[in-house]
């Protein structure tokens, strides 16, 4: 969860937009409307840790204009990547 919004909150970042919603390439409103969202696009997984229905819409919506934890900034920051699978002299080439 803590990644998806993240992700949707890079164009803000960015300074392409002020507001997450108005990323055009973004697929954060077709979680928030099913007509705007992608045949591709599974929002169900995501969308239901946060409830069921409209409730759940409006919680996920809620969560993704609160803030970026200050943790996952520094980790996507952060210039050499720790390796997540593997042994450590595999990640070194």
């Amino acid at each position: 969860m803590a990644v998806a919004r993240y992700i949707h909150h890079n164009p803000v970042d960015a300074g392409i937009v002020r507001d997450i919603s108005q990323y055009r390439w973004s697929s954060h409103r077709g979680y928030l409307d099913k007509k705007r969202c992608p045949d591709w696009l599974d929002t169900e997984i995501l969308l239901a840790r946060f409830g069921k229905g409209s409730r759940g819409v409006k919680e996920y919506e809620s969560f993704m204009r609160s803030g970026v934890e200050k943790e996952m900034r520094e980790f996507y920051r952060e210039r050499f990547q720790r390796p997540i699978l593997g042994a450590k002299h595999l990640s070194n080439g």
